[in-house]
């Protein structure tokens, strides 16, 4: 099952660098492409491993939480009320939490910087 994840991990650091490569005018808390390939697969390794822990298996939503959190930050995506939340599929937590970090970026509550300490 590692092995599945491995791979998934590198598949989702390769669509972030894409997804990211040319972006310029979006605001991003986490520079991308501006990473090491370390630091990359580090920051998707860390990511899968929290949205693991709160049933997150699917491909698809791994990806979607891991590309929240390099646009929004770890402090503001990474919500424990939405990710131990039992009622909401993954898909839908991570919903909730891009439309609340939205929501929170245009009303200027969003922290504009990533804490890693």
């Amino acid at each position: 099952m590692d092995l599945c994840f491995r791979r998934t991990e590198a598949d989702i650091a390769l669509a972030l660098l894409r997804r990211f490569e040319n972006s310029t005018e979006e605001r991003i808390a986490i520079p991308i492409p501006t990473l090491s390939d370390d630091e990359l697969a580090g920051f998707v390794h860390e990511i899968v491993e929290v949205g693991r822990k709160h049933g997150f298996v699917l491909r698809g939503d791994l990806y979607s939480l891991v590309e929240a959190v390099a646009i929004f930050g770890r402090e503001n995506a990474l919500l424990d009320a939405m990710l131990t939340n039992q009622q909401l599929s993954p898909h839908e937590k991570v919903s909730v939490i891009v439309d609340f970090c939205k929501g929170a970026r245009i009303c200027g509550l969003a922290r504009s910087h990533d804490n890693r300490d």
